[in-house]
């Protein structure tokens, strides 16, 4: 039986910088994008978030009638300890970069193959990295999670 939201016509791949205050943002943004018609969202977090978070699952969208975020886990290389297992900011980036790089190519792959082919990466502006997607011809984009004060 084929899923039915394989058949949305763009598929949004949602990338936040795992730490505290770039998350919830991205999530926002893409319950938003889920609630219209003909948009499937995958939120794409570390394996230590979502298990800090007792585990995630798909995240619903309040007026999307049924329409939901998808969770997607990927590694920052340091999937039992998050940050602190590194030993630094420099040696986290260094595995971020490297591990995420990797799993969010193979997400990407896995996706295609299921039918469910990436059209756009929104990523944080704290992940240059993010440009795995070069390979791919749809656009990036690189929101800022910080909100405007006038």
């Amino acid at each position: 039986m084929a899923d039915p939201e394989a058949e949305h016509g763009i598929h949004v791949l949602l990338l936040p910088n795992p730490s505290q205050g770039h998350i919830n943002p991205i999530l926002q943004f893409g319950k938003r994008l889920a609630a219209r018609r003909g948009v499937r969202c995958t939120l794409a977090v570390t394996r230590f978030v979502l298990a800090q978070s007792g585990g995630g699952g798909d995240q619903p969208a309040p007026e999307g009638g049924g329409a939901v975020v998808h969770v997607a886990a990927v590694s920052d290389g340091c999937d039992r300890g998050g940050f602190d297992e590194a030993g630094g900011v420099e040696a986290y980036t260094a595995r971020l970069e490297a591990a995420g790089s990797e799993t969010v190519g193979a997400l990407l792959r896995s996706e295609a193959a299921l039918g469910r082919p990436v059209h756009a990466l929104v990523y944080d502006a704290f992940l240059p990295w993010a440009r795995v997607w070069r390979g791919g011809t749809a656009p990036r984009a690189r929101p800022s999670s910080r909100s405007r004060v006038r």
